[in-house]
This record gives C-alpha cells, sequence and structure tokens, in this order.
C-alpha cells in the first residue's frame, strides 16, 4: 500500500511540478458530502444497487487565471455496492441485501475550468482518482436485523483508479467563500483480487455520484 501511495503522491506532483513558477494564487479548502455508490459488475448478476455513503477531506489549489486552477484533493471517500436477493420459500420469504463496503484514501489531482466571472462562479471538473483500499467489509441486511459485519479485504485489490468529472458554484458568504459540487466517478481498473486463471469470478468496477459542499480559503 504504501509503495502505491508514493506512485500517487509523486504523479500528483508531477502534474503541478512544472506550473509552480506560474500560478497567481494558492488556495486551500475542506469538503465533506455524500457517495452515491455503486459497482460495475461484469457479468451483471441484475440484481445490484447503490448505497449511501460518505467521504470528505482537504484540497490544495493553484490558480493560473481566473478560469484555470488545478486542484489536488486527499480524501477520505467510502465506496460500496448492494446485491439484493430473497431467503426463503415461494410463500414465506424475505428480502435479503448483501451490502459491501469499501473505504479509499483518495488522491484526486483535478483540473477546474471556471467558464464565466462574477460574485457566483460556475466551474466544470475533471482528473485521474487513485484509490488506496484501507478496509473492506461486507453485512448482511433484512427487515428483521443487519448482521455482523465481516472482514473482506483480502477479496479486494489495494488500489482503484478512477476517472471523475463534474461541475459545482463557488459563492461567497460574508468574508468567506463556500462552494457547493457534484462529481461522477467511473472506475477503470479491476477492484476484485480474482485470479487470471478464475473464469468464474466477475469484474468489478467502482461507480459513484459526489455531492460536496465545502468552505475555501
Amino acid at each position: 500500500m504504501a509503495r502505491w501511495l508514493l506512485v500517487a503522491i509523486v504523479f500528483s506532483c508531477l502534474l503541478a511540478g512544472p506550473a509552480l513558477g506560474q500560478f497567481q494564487e494558492v488556495d486551500f479548502s475542506l469538503k465533506g458530502g455524500i457517495n452515491y455508490a455503486n459497482m460495475a459488475v461484469d457479468p451483471d448478476p441484475g440484481n445490484g444497487g447503490s448505497i449511501l455513503r460518505f467521504g470528505g477531506g482537504g484540497t490544495l489549489g493553484m490558480n493560473f487565471s481566473r478560469k484555470f486552477s488545478i486542484g489536488i484533493d486527499v480524501l477520505y471517500l467510502m465506496k460500496g455496492t448492494k446485491n439484493s436477493y430473497r431467503d426463503g420459500g415461494s410463500i414465506v420469504h424475505r428480502e435479503v441485501e448483501f451490502h459491501t463496503e469499501l473505504d479509499y484514501l483518495v488522491i484526486n489531482p483535478n483540473f477546474r475550468l471556471q467558464p464565466t466571472s462574477g460574485r457566483s462562479t460556475p466551474y466544470l471538473t475533471l482528473g485521474p482518482e487513485i484509490g488506496i483500499l484501507l478496509k473492506a467489509t461486507s453485512h448482511t441486511e433484512d427487515d428483521r436485523s443487519n448482521g455482523e459485519k465481516q472482514d473482506v479485504k483480502d477479496s479486494f485489490e489495494s488500489t482503484d483508479i478512477a476517472i471523475n468529472f463534474g461541475a459545482g458554484l463557488d459563492f461567497p458568504i460574508g468574508s468567506s467563500n463556500f462552494f457547493i459540487e457534484s462529481r461522477y466517478s467511473f472506475g477503470l481498473t479491476d477492484v476484485s483480487a480474482t485470479q487470471p486463471d478464475d473464469e468464474s469470478g466477475a469484474k468489478l468496477t467502482t461507480r459513484g455520484i459526489y455531492a460536496f459542499a465545502g468552505i475555501r480559503f
């Protein structure tokens, strides 16, 4: 895990490094919010669904002009999915959900474009997302009780590579600058730790809709 963390940090620095002498100002922001998380499964069993998870962290922003900046997000981000099935006979049965929850340290260098300027400023974002797996658990839920969480970290890869894009709005309140933003994250790598020769294993890629709010300093 440490090796991949180092690679992610170096990658972020290389992205920002050539412009260190050119940006006009640096800002820092704190953000938090929700992730409407899911996973794409191949082959798709048809019983998957999204779960509501959370995330937050900070961003170092380098502003090159009023319209263009680069930010480096460092986030604790929760991802996952659920699968639903019926347990019991055709007459007496119960609906059961199997939840898989993955927690990541995410490093996300991103480009930010502000097409207009004004008191309230909309912006667009795009960038790669490098996630280092910190924890993975699974449990069942039904209308009677919730099952005990099980550690399943060994069933997943230590990293998740994705790309995300979205939009946001900066707006001042008093002497502070606040923002809201939403992003869609599209996983590019299989996060299941299936062996290459295991033809029965499913390919899993993360998906997520992020909604964050924060303050910029």
